[in-house]
């Protein structure tokens, strides 16, 4: 059975992130929301019915602009910070999908959603319950939805990039945040009868990784 850390009670730390976080993933020494952007136009065009979406861990809906709104009816965005969520519906809520943003910590609140063709949690397992992630993908997926997902690999790094405001980022969430080890993810999922269909490598500055695992049901 995986060792995966158990988020811990009280308010959650991501409620208090302001706009640093998108000024820290957006610097050239961090770059992660430019390999965030292109990763999820891949995620998005992996799906060949992706009627309707759900994104955890939203955020300011980084790579939205590569939805087709003739092709998807509904997007869903699923985040823990009003503030981003906020951003998010300023910068997409004048598209032809519907867009439907809720605030949500899925480690201790119930949620209720549709079936979905496209489940996509991107830095997202690093700071929640596994075993409740699972149990919502499980009620939401269809026989042919495609779960995709990017964990980060920090290859003996600190798992914030140096920047000047990684010192905030790194105290606030430091004891939230859990490094996933990909065998154990993919033998958790697999046990749930998830099996992985796709492997991809994104090389970051600071030698880490982006790696994304894509899942479908057995």
């Amino acid at each position: 059975m995986p060792t995966f850390k158990k988020p811990q009670k009280g308010k959650n730390p991501w409620e208090n992130i302001k706009d640093e976080y998108f000024e820290h993933m957006s610097n050239p020494q961090v770059a992660q929301t430019q390999a965030l952007n292109d990763i999820t136009e891949k995620q998005y065009k992996t799906c060949s019915s992706p009627e309707k979406i759900i994104i955890f861990g939203i955020a300011d809906g980084n790579g939205l602009e590569h939805v087709d709104e003739n092709k998807t009816t509904d997007v869903y965005g699923i985040d823990i910070n009003q503030n981003f969520l906020d951003k998010c519906r300023d910068k997409y809520n004048n598209k032809k999908y519907k867009l439907h943003l809720q605030k949500i910590d899925i480690n201790h609140e119930n949620i209720n959603l549709p079936k979905m063709n496209l489940i996509i949690a991107n830095l997202f397992l690093e700071y929640v319950d596994l075993s409740k992630f699972i149990s919502i993908t499980k009620k939401i997926i269809n026989n042919d939805s495609i779960i995709s997902i990017i964990i980060q690999k920090n290859n003996e790094n600190d798992f914030v990039s140096e920047t000047e405001h990684s010192r905030k980022l790194e105290k606030e969430l430091g004891d939230h945040h859990q490094n996933i080890n990909k065998k154990e993810l993919i033998d958790f999922f697999k046990k749930n009868n998830l099996n992985l269909t796709k492997e991809e490598i994104t090389n970051l500055p600071n030698n880490k990784e982006f790696i994304r695992l894509d899942f479908q049901k057995i």
